[in-house]
């Protein structure tokens, strides 16, 4: 009907067109395809197509010819254009009732059948569209690291690297804003916190934490890279675009970047720009992340699942230090096999989890001998948010304090903290009118505001003094 300007109408007439809506293509299509019936009389089709498309040559050949000439246009044509145009998820089928029906009531229980002989398809049933995706290449062309942005991500991936192994007896400080939703915003808090890792430099490595991928327990904003107008209209491209550019002016300034890698194609994109990436509690068990974690060049952290199991997370850590074959792609976006050598620079981030919390002594050591009897080093990050702080962003604090107790009795298990911060406490929900949303606070989880962030940081720092380590671990002069 767009394509063409066709007008639709009702009719019985053998030899028509049905056009059936498919209202729910996630069910059963057949059992819920019988909603409503658009019939196009097949002369006016004829008249129509050849006066739109130029088809003056077509003669009416009969309602069979009819079908094999203009039901696969038809049925093209709606799914390219008109419900791409209109509603996604409507696809339409196109079929004719033969001539042999006499009503109806007989056209419409022969059309079951009719659409399954005329539509049988195995073949992308449930995907309404695929668009072309920029190629890495491509996006690293048009946003190129220079040196003092390399400088920045090796470094600190070095100095990360040191303090897993207990070089650096400084506590690493992942924080920042639940997730990324506005650049400006982030480059505001960047800025902010800038000041603060300078002033700590000597007892913490601040690192900021830059999510633009969003797990989901059902549905909702998958994040900047897959959503990044928040209006689901899924511009990956921009989104893309904006990671990389975001990412590329913090590393300029010197700040180093957290993330965590959700997407297995993401990383080609913005990886070189990352120096510590999570693996999160809903896909530490996935072989695909453990693959695409075998062979990314930063510090990884693994979270322990959401029942609080520290066990998957170091299943994962010790399958992503091995050497991975599988599928991927390359710089130029082509499908590729991907061989990795391993990673092992893995550690386990104990965040909680539908038991209660695992911030507390106790945890900490059942979770450092665990790695312990696994083989791998005995020390691990606390994330202070999530089921530690029982989804309350306001007990951050709590956590953080206990864990900076654990620190001044002596306990060496505990290498870095895990803190959602932003501009503005709290958080908020995205609204069709986006000026009406406060600038710098999370549209996921709530965070605490970065006066609070700055005084929590102040309080670890200053239980790091008391245990007189610093940067080399040897006695803070």
């Amino acid at each position: 009907q767009w394509a063409a300007g066709l007008s639709l109408g009702y009719s019985t007439e053998p030899g028509s067109f049905h056009i059936g809506r498919f209202i729910h293509p996630w069910r059963d299509a057949f059992a819920e395809q019988i909603q409503q019936f658009i019939l196009l009389p097949s002369r006016r089709v004829l008249q129509q197509f050849r006066e739109c498309f130029g088809l003056g040559g077509i003669e009416r050949q009969g309602w069979d010819a009819l079908s094999q000439a203009f039901g696969s246009v038809l049925a093209v044509g709606a799914q390219h254009q008109n419900r791409r145009r209109n509603d996604k998820r409507l696809p339409f089928s196109c079929v004719t009732v033969p001539n042999r029906a006499q009503s109806a009531s007989s056209s419409l229980r022969n059309l079951r059948s009719l659409i399954a002989r005329s539509m049988t398809t195995t073949h992308d049933l449930h995907v309404v569209d695929t668009r072309p995706l920029v190629a890495p290449a491509l996006l690293h062309e048009d946003l190129p690291t220079d040196s003092r942005a390399r400088e920045t991500v090796a470094n600190a991936r070095s100095r990360i690297q040191a303090i897993l192994r207990g070089f650096d007896r400084r506590l690493l400080v992942i924080v920042g804003p639940c997730s990324v939703h506005d650049v400006d915003a982030a480059r505001d808090y960047a800025r902010r916190l800038a000041l603060l890792r300078e002033r700590h430099a000597a007892e913490l490595e601040v690192v900021m934490r830059v999510y633009f991928e969003k797990p989901r327990t059902t549905v909702g904003w998958k994040g900047l890279i897959n959503d990044p107008h928040l209006d689901h209209s899924y511009d990956i491209n921009t989104g893309l675009r904006l990671a990389r550019a975001l990412l590329l002016d913090l590393a300029r300034e010197g700040m180093p970047t957290a993330t965590e890698l959700l997407d297995p194609v993401v990383p080609q994109y913005i990886a070189d720009l990352i120096s510590w990436t999570a693996i999160g509690a809903r896909t530490t068990e996935s072989q695909t992340h453990r693959e695409m974690a075998s062979g990314l060049s930063m510090p990884i952290g693994y979270k322990n699942s959401t029942d609080g199991s520290a066990t998957i997370a170091i299943n994962a850590m010790q399958a992503a230090s091995k050497p991975h074959h599988f599928l991927g792609i390359n710089q130029e976006g082509h499908a590729s096999i991907v061989s990795t050598t391993g990673n092992p620079d893995g550690h386990l981030v104990l965040r909680g989890g539908n038991r209660g919390s695992n911030y507390h002594l106790e945890a900490v050591q059942e979770a450092a001998a665990e790695l312990a009897d696994a083989g791998l080093p005995d020390r691990l990050m606390v994330d202070c948010s999530h089921g530690n702080s029982n989804k309350d962003y306001r007990r951050q604090g709590e956590v953080l304090q206990a864990v900076a107790a654990q620190v001044e009795q002596g306990s060496t298990h505990v290498m870095g903290v895990m803190l959602e911060s932003h501009l503005v406490e709290g958080n908020q929900k995205i609204s069709a009118d986006r000026s009406s949303l406060t600038y710098g606070q999370s549209v996921t989880d709530a965070c605490i505001s970065i006066e609070s962030t700055e005084e929590l940081l102040d309080q670890l720092a200053a239980s790091l003094k008391q245990t007189g380590t610093h940067a080399a671990g040897v006695p803070v002069s």
